[in-house]
């Protein structure tokens, strides 16, 4: 029986199928620093699976709020090198979105040790997590690949919007009807920019096909206007070389903040793989971290990036920088 956490930790491995460890639920301690020339941390790699798409029939779910979540006289927890969210949560019998609920803001891809947490009491109850802000479903698209499906569902976030801590249930159905298979699909970045497209990822491991699909947003949170938990970072002088296969792609540029800007801490590039027809198929994440580059001076970065299914026809790179 595989659970979040397990799951996370299949599809984000340089050597599996899928996404890094995101180390979604932020494996603190593990950032590394440096000052020689920077180089990426835990790519999130596609290997090559040469395998038809699975033919889903879409039905929607709109989104809800979760139920309410416990809390009461919190617990203070000081973050240790090797803690995620999800094995906290596990460890004081909560579920993520309580423990999330109790600690708004977040980030859960970016723990730092001696970060504390309040740890709610459970069977105590607060306000519900907030309304998911809106976002945009688009079609679920899955791939047989490594002992399951490997599904992929597009995002977008409305103008002038950006969202972040962005989580998204993915049913996958029978030809009845009925729950084959659930789990939570994660972006590969913390935040949702304004107006642009990312896909939620997600494996179900066991399954080889699926006759249709739900999805539902969990959580989509806009920061407060006076928070500035990320830095306007633009791509520059993007190249991406697609095989003659369209099997994976070469992608190399530059990332550059204003001169002026405060210095990063991290960055994270998103690069997204879409065949002919518009959908993605392939994903991963590049990051840095260390010595901040020079004022407005741009930071070098080469990955490349796989197919999970069709040919890959273009390549998009998001990036996200944080202080």
């Amino acid at each position: 029986m595989w659970d979040n956490s397990s799951m996370v930790n299949w599809i984000l491995r340089r050597d599996w199928l899928l996404l890094v460890p995101l180390a979604w639920f932020g494996l603190a301690g593990c950032s590394t620093t440096g000052t020689t020339a920077p180089a990426p941390l835990l790519p999130l790699n596609l290997p090559l699976y040469a395998t038809a798409t699975v033919p889903l029939s879409p039905t929607f779910t709109p989104a809800a709020s979760p139920p309410p979540v416990p809390t009461s006289t919190p617990v203070i927890h000081i973050i240790v090198a090797g803690d995620t969210l999800s094995s906290l949560a596990l460890h004081y019998n909560l579920t993520l979105a309580e423990l999330l609920a109790a600690n708004p803001g977040i980030q859960p891809q970016a723990l730092v040790v001696g970060q504390t947490l309040q740890i709610p009491a459970a069977g105590s109850v607060i306000a519900a997590l907030p309304t998911p802000a809106a976002v945009t479903l688009g079609q679920v698209s899955c791939f047989p690949s490594g002992g399951g499906l490997f599904c992929l569902l597009p995002l977008q976030g409305s103008d002038g919007m950006l969202l972040e801590n962005v989580r998204v249930q993915i049913l996958l159905l029978d030809a009845s009807g009925q729950v084959r298979a659930s789990q939570e699909a994660l972006l590969p970045l913390n935040s949702l920019p304004a107006g642009k497209t990312l896909p939620a990822l997600a494996f179900f491991p066991g399954l080889d096909t699926a006759s249709g699909w739900q999805a539902r947003v969990l959580t989509a949170i806009q920061p407060s206007t006076a928070e500035s938990r990320y830095l306007d970072i633009q791509v520059q002088n993007l190249l991406v070389g697609i095989d003659w296969g369209g099997r994976s792609a070469t992608v190399q540029g530059q990332v550059a903040l204003p001169a002026g800007a405060s210095p990063a801490r991290v960055i994270w590039l998103a690069g997204v793989a879409y065949d002919a027809q518009g959908r993605p198929v392939g994903a991963r994440r590049w990051e840095w971290a260390g010595m901040p580059p020079a004022d407005g001076a741009p930071l070098p970065f080469s990955f490349s990036v796989y197919s999970a299914g069709p040919p890959i026809a273009r390549v998009e790179v998001l990036a996200e920088a944080r202080p």
